[in-house]
């Protein structure tokens, strides 16, 4: 019995046996690279804003760890345990720029500046992205007393605000210590974070 399909021409040639060429026109790679173009303007905002979300979500979490760890050092070890803003991980830098990194140390005596045989507990590098993250009223160290409180804040507490660079007020995460050493996040509009 003969095959059936045997006469018929590959579905990949002409009438006449030739290869026909296959590609894209130049109409159909323009339509496609305009398609593209009008995805990434939309996209590529969002993509930023995204981007910075996570770097202040991260910066802030850090922050919130490290209070805690301070918190409980400070309660295990039975000494002052503060938290410094430093921007070479040794020594606290006594300026108001958490963005340029912090120290926690073991603070023997309390003066939220590190001195000479005070341990280091933890180092945190500059936040990336060049954001900006401040205390208000200005501070450059917390320290936790044996007792979890924190010793060398007003009485309304203390306030820690990271800010993207661009500003996006949306973005706005703050860090609000209160003198009982308890520290909660907020968004922008929520109490002193602005």
């Amino acid at each position: 019995m003969a095959n059936p399909y045997c006469n018929r021409p590959a579905p990949w040639r002409g009438r006449r046996g030739r290869l026909r060429a296959r590609g894209i026109s130049l109409i159909e790679l323009m339509i496609t690279v305009a398609i593209l173009a009008i995805l990434a303007m939309v996209a590529v905002p969002s993509f930023v804003t995204t981007l910075q979300g996570a770097r202040i979500s991260n910066g802030v979490n850090a922050m919130v760890g490290d209070l805690q760890l301070a918190r409980s050092e400070a309660i295990q070890r039975g000494l002052p345990v503060s938290v410094c803003a430093s921007s070479d991980g040794n020594a606290c830098s006594q300026r108001n720029t958490w963005q340029d990194g912090w120290i926690v140390f073991a603070d023997d005596n309390a003066s939220g500046v590190r001195d000479d045989g005070e341990a280091v507990v933890r180092v945190r590098r500059a936040l990336p992205g060049g954001d900006s993250f401040t205390a208000a009223p200005d501070a450059t160290a917390i320290t936790y007393g044996r007792d979890g409180f924190a010793r060398n804040l007003n009485a309304g507490g203390l306030t820690l605000a990271l800010q993207t660079v661009p500003e996006n007020a949306t973005l706005t995460r703050c860090v609000a210590v209160s003198q009982v050493g308890r520290q909660i996040v907020v968004s922008s509009g929520v109490g002193q974070c602005a």
